[in-house]
């Protein structure tokens, strides 16, 4: 696992949030689903780019996670 995906994942999880990432069903892109089930189980759902590395969502994921 790289840096940036465990950064991404020790930042949801340090706010309570639970972390799903998957790939779409037509195997082009990665999706990162954020959900806080403290705060009614409010989501947030990012995509990536066609056939961009999961590293570089990761990092999309990290900047909005300031």
């Amino acid at each position: 696992m790289s840096k940036a995906i465990e950064t991404m994942a020790h930042k949801v999880f340090s706010r309570k949030g639970v972390l799903t990432i998957q790939r779409s069903t037509d195997d082009r892109f990665w999706v990162v689903c954020i959900k806080y089930p403290e705060q009614d189980n409010y989501r947030q759902w990012i995509l990536g780019n066609s056939y961009e590395p999961l590293e570089k969502l990761a990092n999309k994921v990290n900047g909005r996670l300031r």
